[in-house]
């Protein structure tokens, strides 16, 4: 038998400000296409309200970003100067 008959609470990130909240002791939750969000505050709850797609981004996505021109290396035997836009 173990020492701790208490095992710990599962922990989830606020989807607003990325705080760590324990969904038993929650500010307030929120359902968004069948999953529940927990929030550590009213405050970031109505946040996520007004626009749940904006926080839906996942840790491993990179922010979009704008276009630019790059500098394409040019494939073997293109001509000198081929590559560049």
């Amino acid at each position: 038998m173990s020492c701790c008959s208490e095992t710990s609470a599962k922990v989830v990130k606020d989807p607003v400000c990325g705080m760590q909240v324990d969904p038993t002791k929650t500010a307030g939750q929120s359902q968004y296409q069948g999953l529940t969000y927990s929030f550590c505050s009213l405050a970031c709850k109505k946040k996520f309200e007004l626009n749940p797609a904006q926080y839906m981004q996942s840790d491993t996505e990179l922010p979009l970003l704008q276009p630019q021109s790059v500098a394409v290396p040019p494939a073997a035997g293109a001509p000198k100067g081929a590559g560049v836009r």
